[in-house]
């Protein structure tokens, strides 16, 4: 391998005797810390990685550093450290200068951090002070922001004792010593891959899964933590969030400020809820054929309009990529419409022995559009599927007499439902005829004496009834 192609070393934490390079030193922002009453709190070494967590808890935006004071004539010996950790040295004192960073890549380096601390010896004073560190000419958009900031505000000190652990002996949070017991057990359980919390009552762990859900820390239903009883189960992936939420709801009524940060992130997820649901209203607007005022069918579930695949323009995405090809001196063709996509489709179809029905717009399917017809046998339904995105897949669709249906689409990964008598088959880039060929044969291997086809209303309601009752039985 060259020499100039040799793979990177972590670069050593930088060493200045000079000025810290933040606006103000963190411990002008955080707040003094008192003896705790009670204390101190005697907590394992290895805790000291997971310290931070107090504050990150209470407020994701705060930074977390750490001044350590060693016995005189020792040197505090520091690992190889990420570029955004730097070190800071005064005679018989070390500050470490931890700047923001996601929560993974800042939990791994205090553990470095930890894991070097606990080899120092005995009587070797660590604090750990926490800020948001805003800009000079910061202003608060709102005393609920200057809230949240203060919360993450904080500071804890402590000794390295003769025991091998940390005595935790002043804070700035006037808790007990059962409080800080409590929240650094939640903080450990970062360390397991799916770790359970176990809580006061089922009611708790509810709050909990519900605190999570009105965040936009959990990507979806899957990353939400789940209640077992009297304990919260993590999902894959989710220990540190799941652990924030866990922490929040213990301490929603102190000694830490918890539910500042959670309304923060509420807030903040709704408005980005709402930027999303006007963005794709935007979007719709401007691409989708408008569904006319000719409502088909109404029901609890959905409204069904008429539609005008002629009006609807270049999906999206497809529009993006023609342009992206045409910049880079591509030759890229032009991108068809919806109702350039269709003809083709129509003409197989038609071929099949299927009449079209005409266009209609689902409210509950947003910018997908649907062409419908009726098959030959009197048993199955077409389905071209435009949206105003790009996309564009053909199915066909069958009900049975024992309450099941069977969809045969050129949509990639459909799956069985066979609790709900859901079949589906996929096949893309099948031709209509092949695909029709696919769904005719599984259809029959559906039959039996009891299960029969159902015959279908061959019209443009019948065939948004049979959607309608698609809604139903699929959510």
């Amino acid at each position: 391998m060259p020499a100039d192609k040799k793979p990177k070393k972590a670069e050593p934490a930088s060493e200045s005797a000079q000025q810290l390079e933040r606006f103000r030193c963190m411990s002008g922002l955080a707040p003094v810390a008192k003896p705790i009453q009670g204390g101190p709190v005697e907590l394992p070494a290895s805790d000291l990685a997971l310290i931070w967590l107090l504050s990150w808890f209470c407020d994701t935006d705060a930074e977390v550093d750490l001044a350590v004071t060693v016995p005189s004539a020792t040197r505090l010996a520091t690992p190889r450290l990420p570029h955004w950790v730097k070190i800071h040295r005064q005679p018989g004192r070390t500050h470490v200068e931890v700047g923001w960073n996601p929560p993974g890549p800042r939990a791994s380096a205090y553990l470095k951090i930890a894991q070097s601390l606990e080899k120092a010896p005995s009587g070797t004073t660590i604090e750990f002070l926490s800020a948001a560190n805003p800009e000079e000419d910061y202003e608060y958009e709102s005393d609920a922001e200057l809230k949240t900031r203060e919360a993450g505000r904080q500071r804890h000190l402590g000794t390295l004792s003769d025991r091998g652990t940390f005595l935790l002996s002043h804070s700035s949070i006037p808790g007990k010593p059962a409080d800080f017991l409590a929240a650094m057990e939640i903080a450990r359980k970062i360390t397991e891959s799916r770790p359970t919390f176990e809580v006061p009552s089922e009611e708790d762990a509810r709050a909990v899964v519900e605190l999570a859900r009105k965040t936009a820390w959990f990507a979806d239903e899957k990353a939400l933590p789940r209640v077992k009883g009297k304990a919260v189960a993590t999902a894959k992936g989710q220990a540190m969030t799941t652990a924030m939420m866990v922490f929040r709801r213990r301490f929603a009524r102190g000694p830490w400020e918890t539910m500042a940060v959670q309304e923060r992130d509420e807030a903040g997820n709704r408005e980005w809820d709402e930027m999303i649901d006007q963005v794709g209203q935007k979007v719709g607007e401007a691409l989708a054929a408008p569904p006319g005022d000719d409502i088909i069918l109404r029901t609890e579930r959905a409204v069904f309009r008429r539609a005008d695949w002629s009006k609807m323009n270049v999906g999206l995405l497809d529009a993006i990529a023609f342009a992206w090809g045409k910049a880079l001196g591509e030759d890229e063709p032009q991108p068809q419409a919806p109702a350039d996509k269709l003809t083709p489709i129509d003409q197989a179809l038609s071929k099949l022995g299927f009449t079209s029905l005409g266009a209609v717009h689902v409210d509950r399917f947003g910018e997908l559009y649907l062409n419908a017809y009726a098959g030959p046998k009197g048993d199955a339904f077409g389905c071209v599927i435009a949206g105003t995105f790009g996309q564009f897949e053909y199915e066909f669709v069958s009900h049975l007499s024992n309450g099941g249906s069977l969809t045969t689409s050129t949509t990639a990964g459909l799956k069985d439902q066979k609790k709900k008598k859901i079949y589906k088959r996929s096949f893309p880039d099948f031709k209509p005829s092949s695909l029709y060929r696919k769904h005719r044969a599984a259809l029959a291997q559906l039959t039996t004496e009891k299960v029969r086809p159902v015959p279908l209303d061959a019209t443009l309601e019948g065939f948004c009834r049979a959607v309608d009752d698609y809604i139903r039985r699929e959510f």
